[in-house]
């Protein structure tokens, strides 16, 4: 499969810097993308549009799609594109209809084989035409051409022939320049470009932050740009939105956002303790699917959430939002989150909340399983997420269902996607091993894929801890895990991710991957052993529950003074390990399932201060001589420290 890019570069004169950084940087990137994948290495193809305005001569330059061998374009190329100078422009806007027109036309040579399409849009100057300057009135922009293209046809025109028919699978526009009284003066065509395209999805905007950011902004678009070419249900001109909506990455004026109560909170009803891998395989053998529960919700409980998404994925758009957990009056600030909603209205949550689920499970088996083997890897960590329910603000009959989880600041990467691509610049080589490993424990049932997240700020000389979010998951039932899932007939998505994690250019596959891998069968034989235990240690607590009082109607007893006594020690103690980890899980910290650890942890971090502390130590020590008790008295179980 081939890879394309082309470049569209403004060239006249204040553009230079741009065009010798693009040039010089042009080799590392082709190196980088080839880096990526298999399928990539000498399969890479680079051309260049250089555009100028309706009077210069040469008002284009264009090199058509050469291919690239060994890292490298070929020497004639680079020298073709040295000779190049920025130069001319008369007014202030240039033709960058006439550049879109040149990409999309036959002088590039895209030809009709299969390939990942993408085009890079560099400028620094906005086009002809009143349309492409909205909200910069206030500013003096010479344009000799202000009605050019006045309704917008012919800029849609040239954006769908470029998505549709060239099968272009994404425009990345960086903006060039820079700003002026604050603001970025292409921003207006950028957007103009992701309304008039007919899928937002096509346009991804960036600012020009140097050259190794540039390469960074291109190598993830054309990982992007793969992943749309090769996902099934995906075609290479993109999906239709189903949903309308505008991006708008500002947050919003909350004091000005009236909420919304939230009807139900929900979560799937598994606890890692006793959830087992064989358990897993089994599910999806027989076609089963996780059980989902309601979470404990105040009566008060609502949430504000932003009118217009800040970001959007392959299959979902981003809102900022602010959870109320006991109302607006409760007491208690906002709780920034995300919501996160499905572009089609076809979708629902339900599937990507298990996705989440057994993706942070199999993390959570992940850790242990590298701590068995001796390796001291870094943790594999997932953000919680559930499922909320709200009504709509302006038609409250109908119902919202969006997924939910904390606001994570941050630096967002994605280290592999699901059509077998690795981030070659930071592959972070335990989250690979982890992909493979989720795929030899589940006796090849399913693969992690998509594994993407945020490196967060580190705390004193240690390592930026990663936390990840919207994983994808690959399976043989393709009832399973949203449209994603490229794991069904024929597995393709499981070959993909081989290819590449095998490929002996890359060494993703190395010491540490094997050394997790080798010893799964005896770690899965443990751990469901392990479950099972735990499943019995949890029977035998629910058979000591407090039960309804039949002589006193709406009243309640336990079924022995004892039971009374230890619920009274363990119930605080509970309620302790609740406190410390929503403080933790509010910062994006590990939860300690020891509340020993949980609760020095809050201490470490300043969540809580040292009197509550001694308090919730107080009660864990109750809690521990109620829990000794029973388990003394029922002998057959071991005690759970």
């Amino acid at each position: 499969m081939k890879m394309d890019l082309v470049f569209v570069i403004d060239v006249t004169r204040s553009m230079q810097p741009y065009w010798d950084a693009v040039v010089k940087r042009v080799n590392s990137l082709v190196s980088q993308i080839e880096a990526m994948h298999r399928y990539a290495q000498d399969n890479v193809r680079v051309g260049f549009v250089g555009y100028r305005d309706f009077k210069d001569k040469p008002q284009f330059e264009v090199l058509p799609l050469q291919a690239a061998q060994g890292g490298s374009i070929a020497a004639a190329s680079l020298e073709w594109l040295g000779r190049v100078r920025c130069e001319g422009g008369d007014d202030f806007a240039e033709d960058v209809h006439g550049a879109l027109e040149k990409a999309g036309s036959a002088e590039m040579g895209w030809g009709n084989g299969t390939s990942t399409r993408t085009v890079v849009l560099i400028t620094d100057a906005p086009g002809h035409g009143e349309r492409l300057r909205r909200g910069l009135e206030s500013i003096r922009i010479r344009d000799d051409h202000p009605n050019h293209d006045s309704d917008g046809s012919e800029l849609k025109r040239l954006l769908r022939h470029l998505r549709e028919k060239v099968q272009v699978q994404k425009l990345l526009f960086l903006h060039a320049g820079a700003k002026y009284k604050g603001h970025t003066l292409t921003r207006p065509m950028a957007d103009q470009f992701v309304e008039d395209c007919g899928d937002p999805a096509f346009v991804k905007q960036a600012d020009w932050e140097g050259e190794a950011m540039m390469v960074e902004s291109v190598v993830t678009t054309v990982i992007e740009s793969f992943s749309r070419s090769m996902v099934s249900g995906v075609k290479a001109g993109g999906t239709k939105a189903e949903r309308p909506y505008t991006i708008d990455p500002a947050k919003p004026d909350w004091d000005k956002l009236k909420a919304v109560k939230v009807k139900s909170l929900t979560c799937h009803d598994v606890n890692t303790a006793t959830f087992s891998l064989l358990g897993l395989i089994e599910m999806i053998k027989k076609g089963n699917h996780l059980r989902t529960r309601g979470k404990e919700l105040h009566d008060e409980a609502c949430i504000k959430i932003a009118p217009n998404p800040f970001a959007m994925g392959s299959t979902r758009l981003a809102y900022y939002a602010q959870y109320y957990p006991f109302g607006e009056g409760g007491g208690e600030e906002g709780r920034d989150v995300v919501v996160k909603e499905f572009i089609s209205r076809a979708k629902g949550a339900n599937s990507a909340m298990e996705t989440q689920t057994v993706a942070t499970i199999l993390a959570h088996q992940f850790n242990a399983a590298a701590k068995d083997a001796g390796l001291n890897l870094p943790e594999v960590r997932y953000a919680e997420c559930d499922m909320l329910c709200v009504p709509q603000v302006d038609n409250p009959k109908l119902l919202r269902f969006l997924m939910v989880e904390p606001l994570l600041v941050g630096v967002m990467r994605k280290w592999n996607n699901n059509a077998g691509i690795v981030y070659a610049p930071d592959p972070q080589l335990h989250l690979q091993a982890f992909s493979h490993w989720t795929y030899e424990v589940t006796d090849k049932k399913l693969m992690v894929v998509d594994v993407q997240g945020f490196k967060m700020p580190a705390e004193g000389s240690a390592a930026p801890r990663i936390l990840l979010v919207d994983p994808a998951i690959h399976c043989v039932g393709t009832d399973y895990f949203t449209s994603t899932n490229c794991g069904g007939e024929g597995g393709a998505g499981f070959d993909l991710f081989l290819e590449s994690h095998r490929n002996p250019k890359t060494h993703y596959c190395g010491k540490a991957c094997k050394a997790v891998r080798d010893k799964f069968k005896a770690f899965r034989k443990k751990q469901h052993e392990e479950a099972e235990q735990a499943e019995r240690t949890r029977r035998a607590f629910s058979c000591l529950r407090v039960v309804p009082d039949r002589a006193s109607p709406g009243g309640t007893a336990s079924t022995s003074p004892l039971v009374d006594k230890k619920l009274g020690q363990l119930k605080p103690a509970l309620k302790a390990h609740e406190e410390c980890s929503k403080l933790l899980a509010g910062r994006a910290l590990p939860v300690p399932g020891a509340l020993f650890q949980a609760i020095e942890d809050c201490l470490k971090h300043r969540l809580m201060a040292p009197e509550r502390v001694a308090e919730l130590h107080r009660r864990r020590v109750e809690g521990n001589i109620g829990r000794h008790d029973w388990f003394d008295s029922m002998g057959n179980l071991t005690r759970v420290n």
